[in-house]
């Protein structure tokens, strides 16, 4: 497989862009890059894009994730995590895990949530992180996220873990604040993992250390998962020969063009907004952007002619 994706476990203190330099010398002259940023104090589950899979790793990013977290209840720090410094440290013995799941409730679904002052959203231009760490004053604007899932796993006060189901955007340390302030206690978290992003789940990904040393494309190839995976079984319709043409030669296409890979029904599902295409020997060529007023797709993202043979499905 001449380009794909790598689930890869990063380690607790190893930086997202460590993780990616480290494929990047194996892999030369191929970009890479992954889908969404883990801090040095998060573990789990980080995604990688190589090759043209470099340009899908948005549609990664959009996919819902899964998170093991642990809070710490009674102190906060600036940061919402560890790495900040901690505050005294507030009573917690009133704490029931009764009250605790009773909270809970207030977290799933659709919910306001304000980013963490130190964090990489941008403010009037730049980041957060940089106005907090300057010392100045500034407001975060909330933003709507949404919990899938949210249950309390082990209480073991002031300390709690929780699993996590999410979509993307959410800030788990912005979660562990809000309980805190809703609990009238304080917390931030205290250690986090990503268990899974869409279909990329922790209990399948690579262990960087079981990789030979100067590990090269070579090694990497067999590991390579399919670019597909970056989209939801829905967004996945196969194109007819000449619609294929068409796409790649940068033309808009008619969605009667398509017929869903996955369809159950007799009857055409609705096409999605983002749709990757395949041609008919399952090879994806390209992702479109379908407009619903003009029933028509626009090619957004081509994959070169040389990489087409590595991925039949």
């Amino acid at each position: 497989m001449k380009w794909g994706f790598l689930n890869i476990h990063k380690p607790l203190r190893m930086t997202s862009r460590d993780v990616v330099s480290k494929i990047e010398r194996a892999v030369r002259p191929l970009k890479v890059g992954h889908a969404g940023t883990l801090d040095p104090l998060a573990e789990g589950v980080l995604v990688v894009g190589i090759g043209p899979a470099t340009r899908l790793t948005e549609h990664v990013q959009a996919l819902p994730k899964g998170y093991s977290a642990t809070f710490h209840l009674g102190q906060t720090t600036a940061t919402d995590d560890a790495e900040g410094e901690l505050s005294g440290q507030i009573d917690t013995q009133h704490l029931t895990r009764e009250l605790i799941e009773q909270e809970l409730t207030h977290f799933r679904g659709q919910i306001q949530q304000i980013p963490p002052r130190f964090s990489a959203v941008h403010v009037a231009g730049k980041r957060a992180y940089d106005l907090a760490r300057s010392g100045q004053e500034f407001e975060l604007t909330p933003k709507t996220v949404e919990i899938h899932q949210i249950a309390l796993t082990k209480y073991a006060n002031p300390d709690i873990e929780l699993q996590i189901e999410c979509g993307s955007g959410t800030y788990i340390r912005s979660l562990a604040r809000d309980l805190g302030e809703k609990l009238q206690c304080g917390a931030y978290m205290s250690a986090l993992t990503r268990t899974h992003i869409g279909p990329f789940h922790l209990d399948g990904a690579l262990q960087l250390d079981s990789l030979p040393n100067g590990f090269s494309l070579t090694d990497l190839q067999p590991l390579m998962l399919h670019p597909m995976l970056a989209f939801t079984e829905s967004q996945r319709w196969v194109a007819t020969r000449q619609a294929v043409v068409d796409l790649q030669h940068g033309k808009n296409i008619s969605g009667d063009a398509l017929q869903a890979l996955h369809s159950t029904s007799e009857s055409q599902p609705e096409i999605p907004t983002h749709v990757c295409i395949l041609n008919e020997d399952r090879e994806m060529i390209a992702v479109a952007e379908f407009c619903p007023q003009t029933k028509l797709l626009r090619p957004r993202i081509g994959i070169p002619q040389h990489f087409l043979e590595a991925h039949s499905c």
